[in-house]
């Protein structure tokens, strides 16, 4: 039950940052927007840290239950492993 409850919260957590990050990000058209102004630095850096956190919960649930993400073989789930 634990590992189901700890993978449930991960995966909304991870829905939380995804839209952050969209939110955040909306406005943002070009790379270059990130790097005109130091908000867009300070956005920039925020996108960063939600995608590490992202990569970081995939992580764990890997570890929580190895089976889970082989359930969901089209998801690129290395590759979120090693975001950014």
């Amino acid at each position: 039950m634990y590992k189901e409850s700890r993978i449930r919260s991960l995966l909304l957590r991870i829905e939380e940052a995804i839209v952050l990050i969209l939110d955040q990000t909306k406005q943002i058209k070009s790379s270059d927007d990130f790097l005109k102004t130091s908000h867009g630095m300070f956005i920039l850096g925020g996108v960063c840290m939600q995608l590490i956190f992202i990569g970081e919960s995939v992580k764990v649930i890997s570890s929580t239950d190895p089976t889970y993400l082989k359930k969901y073989p089209d998801m690129p789930w290395n590759e979120i492993m090693g975001l950014p």
